[in-house]
């Protein structure tokens, strides 16, 4: 695992522009053979849309997003707390839909300050929706 972690990139701006929040997170997961996961992702909160990325789309325009969702009154986001995940610790972060909960999915920072900007970033989305 390589990288710092999440580095959250500014707000929208004022005057009713579109609430923006990015930066790089760890992606935990179970693959289908049931082996643990944990890759580096960019991760990319736009308006009520999330999109994770493997390369910063800024640096590499006309990358596809591998996963994409809509942030909306349903979306429940909530904080697992610190985690070892390969020899280091992490603060996780879940989130789902509470009207299927069978969708949940993972994020991991470096810092409790990352994941409670994260947190914050998914409920200013969520109320902006």
């Amino acid at each position: 695992m390589e990288g710092e972690g999440s580095r959250g990139g500014g707000g929208g701006g004022g005057g009713g522009g579109i609430f923006e929040y990015f930066g790089w997170v760890y992606h935990l997961g179970v693959n289908s053979i049931g082996h643990e996961y944990c890759h580096l992702r960019f991760l990319f909160i736009r308006g009520k849309f999330v999109s994770m990325y493997k390369r910063d789309p800024h640096q590499n325009p006309g990358i596809k997003p591998i996963r994409q969702g809509v942030i909306g009154p349903t979306l429940m986001v909530e904080e697992l707390g610190c985690r070892k995940v390969n020899n280091g610790d992490f603060y996780v972060i879940r989130f789902y839909n509470r009207l299927d909960e069978t969708r949940k999915g993972e994020v991991a920072c470096a810092t409790a300050g990352e994941a409670q900007r994260w947190m914050e970033a998914f409920e200013q989305a969520k109320n902006q929706a």
